[in-house]
């Protein structure tokens, strides 16, 4: 009688450990997930970020009709688009640059229903950025700091950037992140 209580007193001990061991796993396989998902989610907000940036900064850059005080080197602004001349690439030939996000029926195969695509321009070339980009906004201030949709008095512009992963957690959430930068073009002479 012993042997038997024995066996199954070892049964019951080593279904516990099994338990405990497979749920080990899950969480170990759960907290990967969770920080694969943020690494991703973090690379694009710099990768994109960094791009945004550097083109922002240029706006203007090498166009020598801005010496004509009624020209401005953006020609189009709203809070989320813009387009913009400069010597992107430094060649000695102005480009166009336009920046804006996409609808987000247009990225239909991920499954986070708030993701689109951010695109970006350049002289007609059309580069779709899947990054994971939910919000794509801007803003325009004019010399004295006061926020302006006339193209010539735009002075400096803020950028706001949200990103979450195209997937979710095990929970149901996906990894978010914001950006954000206020971004004075040298050559709107501030």
């Amino acid at each position: 009688m012993t042997t038997l209580i024995d066996v199954f007193g070892a049964f019951v001990l080593g279904g516990i450990f099994l338990a405990s061991l497979f749920n080990l796993n899950m969480t170990i396989s759960n907290s990967n997930w969770e920080t694969t998902l943020d690494l991703t989610t973090q690379q694009n907000c710099v990768t994109t970020s960094q791009i945004v940036e550097n083109d922002f900064y240029k706006i203007g850059w090498g166009d020598t009709s801005l010496t004509n005080s009624t020209v401005s080197p953006i020609t189009y602004a709203d809070t989320s688009k813009i387009t913009f001349r400069c010597d992107i690439d430094n060649d000695g030939k102005i480009d166009s640059i336009t920046y804006y996000a996409g609808s987000t029926a247009a990225l239909s195969s991920t499954t986070n229903p708030r993701d689109r695509l951010l695109y970006r321009i350049v002289n007609n070339k059309v580069t779709p950025m899947n990054v994971g980009c939910t919000n794509f906004k801007l803003t325009y201030y004019d010399s004295a700091g006061a926020t302006t949709n006339i193209l010539k008095k735009i002075k400096a512009l803020r950028v706001v950037l949200d990103f979450e992963s195209k997937d979710p957690n095990q929970d149901r959430v996906y990894a978010g992140l914001h950006w954000e930068q206020y971004i004075v073009p040298k050559t709107l002479h501030y």
